[in-house]
């Protein structure tokens, strides 16, 4: 599970670097299947699957907004006068 939690945070990280917001809508609806579908293959309770979607989605979620954020603090990077 480890692995997979540092699977997910890298791809949710590049990409946050490299596309636009739909990129993650699509990535989320997909990681949604796969998690129920990995739950329910490994035989997991009703709260446990909730669990599982739960953490899953929050991982990439929160590693995408990471990969914006550093995106825009990449391509914005002008020195402003200080006044």
């Amino acid at each position: 599970m480890g692995y997979a939690a540092l699977g997910l945070s890298i791809v949710g990280f590049v990409t946050g670097l490299v596309s636009p917001f739909k990129v993650l809508l699509l990535f989320v609806l997909l990681l949604l299947f796969v998690s129920i579908g990995f739950a329910v293959a490994n035989g997991l309770s009703l709260l446990r699957t909730a669990l599982v979607v739960v953490a899953a989605q929050t991982i990439i979620q929160t590693s995408y907004f990471l990969g914006a954020v550093a995106r825009y603090a990449l391509t914005h990077n002008r020195m402003r006068p200080v006044l």
